[in-house]
């Protein structure tokens, strides 16, 4: 349902926050490419699909999965220890770049969206090429 995939939506906006909050760590730096910022898709697709009120929305959504605390806290521990900070970022962006396209393209068929559209910017990802 689109209230299931706006959780969705909003527990990866969480973590995706978290993570591109730190995108100037040293350890990241030698990986770090704008281009896979995530946050403002995410937020644009919250936007489309839950409305003017979906900051709101997105953050009850992630107060109300203890399971999405708990990464969020795990996560934030893992911050301090660069070795895992890379880790997140190396698993988190490789999951969306690898399974989004295929998502991406599930999800666009599901809502009648086209690719890119808000709705469906989180598997979007201008100016790189599939590889």
């Amino acid at each position: 349902t689109i209230c299931q995939y706006c959780e969705w939506l909003a527990r990866n906006w969480a973590v995706f926050r978290a993570m591109e909050q730190h995108t100037d760590a040293e350890i990241l730096r030698p990986v770090h490419d704008a281009r896979l910022l995530r946050t403002a898709a995410l937020e644009a697709d919250l936007a489309q699909l839950a409305g003017a009120e979906w900051r709101s929305k997105a953050e009850a959504m992630v107060e109300g999965s203890p399971t999405t605390a708990r990464y969020l806290e795990h996560l934030e521990s893992d911050i301090a220890l660069s070795p895992l900070l890379l880790a997140h970022h190396f698993l988190q962006y490789n999951a969306v770049l690898s399974g989004g396209a295929y998502l991406g393209e599930m999800v666009s068929k599901k809502l009648c969206l086209p690719h890119g559209a808000p709705g469906v910017r989180f598997y979007s990802f201008e100016g790189v090429e599939p590889g």
